[in-house]
């Protein structure tokens, strides 16, 4: 679910997917592998990795990224 009524908002979509596009806004034009978005994610913010795919589906489907030679870029 986007926003679970039964959980805490931090483990909601909308806002772990902040914090992926956060590591994609620092080099916009230049990409990341899957493993790299998700190691830099991390950092930021530990999630689980079906989370963070979750924040990527939600991502493409708003327009907001895009798959490009195997690496994911940030649509402006």
């Amino acid at each position: 679910m986007l926003t679970p009524k039964n959980l805490s908002p931090d483990d909601c979509v909308y806002y772990n997917a902040a914090y992926v596009l956060q590591v994609l806004l620092r080099s916009p034009h230049e990409g990341h592998a899957l493993s790299r978005l998700y190691c830099e994610t991390q950092l930021l913010r530990p999630m689980s990795y079906p989370l963070f795919l979750l924040c990527l589906d939600w991502l493409y489907l708003i327009g907001r990224v895009e798959m490009t030679d195997e690496k994911i870029v940030l649509c402006i």
